[in-house]
């Protein structure tokens, strides 16, 4: 009886982690293409890429040896990730994907 208990709720633990593994693309999607007003001062390029992360709520992964000799634009408009990253890499040999 124990095992089965046991299985039971290893199973729904697991569920519940996909649930909010799903929610959570979702909600990064959605904020992908949406319009979020961003006001940043001009600043180390790994500092506003930070900041676009936190207030996005997207993940953003960069090495910080290869951002960390370029310094980026201030930031003050409302835009989605895409245009933000787009106006935050002007003028520096680096691109996203």
């Amino acid at each position: 009886m124990r095992s089965v208990f046991r299985a039971k709720f290893i199973h729904i633990a697991i569920l519940g982690v996909f649930a909010l593994s799903a929610s959570s693309a979702m909600a990064q999607s959605r904020s992908q293409y949406s319009a979020i007003r961003f006001d940043l001062p001009a600043q180390p390029l790994s500092e506003s890429l930070r900041a676009v992360g936190r207030q996005s709520n997207i993940n953003i992964l960069f090495d910080p040896h290869v951002v960390g000799r370029w310094k980026a634009p201030a930031l003050r408009l409302s835009a989605t990730v895409e245009e933000a990253l787009t106006q935050l890499l002007v003028g520096s040999d680096l691109h996203y994907r």
